[in-house]
């Protein structure tokens, strides 16, 4: 008895394969590129709340006013 199995795919099959694969990621990319823009928003508007809430905190620690500015080095203000 002689047994013919597949080992492989066909030509016809792997292209329709790829084009499959080139319509879903053409979907997907797109998508994936506002998601990322929407959790780099969520970040930086994280990032302020929790300054704010270390200022009000220091502010009330102290008993005095603090202010916020922006420093690269986190000891200097940059003045613009």
């Amino acid at each position: 008895m002689l047994c013919r199995c597949n080992k492989g795919m066909t030509l016809t099959e792997m292209l329709i394969t790829l084009a499959i694969c080139s319509i879903v990621l053409g979907i997907v990319i797109p998508s994936t590129g506002h998601i990322i823009n929407a959790n780099r928003l969520t970040t930086q508007v994280n990032e302020l709340r929790s300054s704010l809430a270390l200022t009000r905190s220091e502010a009330i620690k102290t008993n005095q006013q603090v202010v916020i500015c922006k420093s690269q080095d986190n000891q200097y203000c940059i003045r613009q």
